[in-house]
């Protein structure tokens, strides 16, 4: 992973499984129907991390200054509150399981 922000993410997201895991574990009738339970909570959260990691790599490695140029361009006219919503959805976990 290239992105800077998905870099802390990762160091949490063990944490994360972990207490995802142990909550469907405690709730769920059988250890199958758990990790089934467990499968699908994580998988949808899991696509998005990757996708949202792969296109910032995508962003961050772009070569020629032409093409530098213009992603700073955007960057620095891109609203906050994109990168806000990155931001919330990445460090803003519900732990309502």
């Amino acid at each position: 992973m290239a992105s800077g922000v998905c870099r802390p993410y990762r160091r949490c997201c063990p944490c994360y499984d972990a207490y995802v895991l142990a909550a469907c574990l405690a709730k769920a009738p059988s250890i199958t129907e758990a990790f089934s339970k467990y499968q699908a909570k994580r998988m949808s959260r899991a696509k998005r991390v990757v996708s949202t990691s792969y296109q910032l790599a995508q962003l961050t490695n772009l070569k020629g200054s032409l093409a530098i140029g213009i992603r700073n361009f955007i960057i620095k006219k891109m609203p906050n509150l994109i990168s806000q919503k990155q931001f919330d959805f990445l460090y803003g976990v519900n732990l309502d399981i």
